[in-house]
């Protein structure tokens, strides 16, 4: 505690002229007997009795020009988008300068830059904590978050996996609503990355649940009976709903960092386009989990990695249609079946599934045989097509309606 230098200074006066004890002079000051005769040694033989470093800097003061640079480069971060001091420290700090995280927040809070998530936050309502699972890929949670993620001030949709033992991001995908084909291409980062998965957490979103079974008690294969249910099925994976965020805490506080780390990014680096982003979005991610992700010393529980191949057939979306004259009608477009690139046309009136695999290709099963398909002809609208004019009713000349004139009185 630091102590007015005229106040000190007369108190010691006193304490040396023998105006008050020692013993006063100490509890006043705070300080020890000790201390208090070494000042009085100093006021009889005509020494300063401050400290002998009064008045001069510290050899460990950060410079004034270094201030300067580091003000300066926060308002150019600012200016696009808000940036915690953490995230400022560690992603757009000069290597040049050499100063920790607390001078850094020192420095930004004295010149007036105070940190957007420096703000009282309101008393929460304290959950149980759920212990970790102790193997990785035993637990994957699933999750999306809407947000103004991109410089076009567009909401898009953000869709993560992370894993329970670890808290590793698996996969990241963005894409304009949550969509089946969004999870597709996250649990497609996991397949391809670390594995197959044991159980996964999810929301009571329609992609994981039917929504005709949500509140009754159904068996399982009813319940997930969805795109994304069937894929899982195959796979061998579980799947487990919750309605409550807290249950998934993990992934929603992964969310979190992703709004303030991965946001500022893409927003600095100019990216406009859900593309772009997912690109970034893949070698970001490499980043996070070196930085935050838990270590675990038990055995992975993520069975077999799939090839590119492999998944993207597993996760495809299937449909039944019925073939008429040998050909299949596929979202307005007419396609026939081929084998090793000779056409095969399967029977009339009859039911086959359609294989929509996550590249974009188009499979044919029936009775457990695969077959490629090829496109005969499509249902579009040629571009010369003009919708023909609606039958408009014209009064004639003399009709009567055009001498009435109607008036509306409010």
């Amino acid at each position: 505690m630091k102590t007015n230098v005229s106040y000190k200074e007369r108190i010691l006066n006193d304490c040396a002229n023998k105006v008050i004890t020692v013993d006063i002079a100490a509890t006043r000051l705070r300080l020890s007997r000790r201390q208090i005769h070494r000042y009085i040694k100093r006021i009889r033989s005509k020494d300063k009795w401050i400290d002998r470093r009064n008045g001069l800097e510290p050899k460990n003061k950060t410079p004034a020009l270094v201030i300067k640079r580091i003000c300066d480069k926060h308002n150019e971060i600012v200016r696009i988008c808000p940036v915690s001091y953490a995230q400022f420290y560690d992603e757009y700090m000069d290597s040049n300068i050499k100063v920790s995280l607390s001078t850094l927040q020192r420095i930004l809070r004295k010149t007036g830059k105070i940190s957007y998530l420096s703000r009282e936050y309101k008393k929460k309502k304290i959950h149980p904590i759920r212990p970790r699972r102790e193997k990785q890929g035993e637990l994957l949670q699933l999750d999306a978050c809407f947000d103004y993620w991109l410089n076009n001030w567009q909401k898009i949709c953000c869709l993560i996996s992370v894993d329970d033992a670890t808290s590793k991001i698996g996969g990241i995908r963005f894409e304009k609503q949550e969509t089946t084909i969004g999870y597709y291409h996250v649990l497609h980062q996991t397949l391809t990355n670390e594995g197959i998965p044991e159980v996964l957490y999810t929301d009571f979103r329609s992609v994981f649940v039917n929504n005709r079974y949500k509140f009754q008690n159904v068996s399982y294969d009813k319940l997930h009976s969805t795109q994304f249910g069937n894929a899982t099925k195959r796979l061998g994976i579980k799947i487990i709903s919750t309605m409550s965020p807290q249950a998934k805490g993990k992934v929603e506080r992964k969310h979190w960092t992703l709004c303030n780390r991965l946001k500022t990014q893409l927003r600095t680096r100019g990216i406009k386009t859900i593309e772009e982003a997912n690109e970034f979005a893949k070698e970001y991610i490499k980043y996070l989990n070196k930085k935050f992700a838990v270590n675990t010393n038990a055995p992975s529980a993520y069975r077999r990695k799939l090839t590119n191949e492999e998944a993207n057939f597993v996760l495809s979306t299937l449909e039944t249609r019925k073939i008429c004259n040998g050909n299949i009608e596929i979202d307005g477009t007419i396609v026939t079946t081929t084998l090793n690139g000779v056409n095969r046309p399967l029977s009339d009136n009859q039911y086959c599934v359609v294989h929509k695999t996550l590249d974009g290709s188009i499979l044919v099963e029936q009775y457990d045989h695969y077959y490629q398909t090829r496109i005969v002809a499509s249902k579009t609208l040629p571009v010369s097509y003009t919708r023909k004019p609606s039958n408009v009713f014209v009064p004639d000349e003399d009709h009567f309606l055009r001498n009435v004139s109607i008036v509306l009185e409010i």
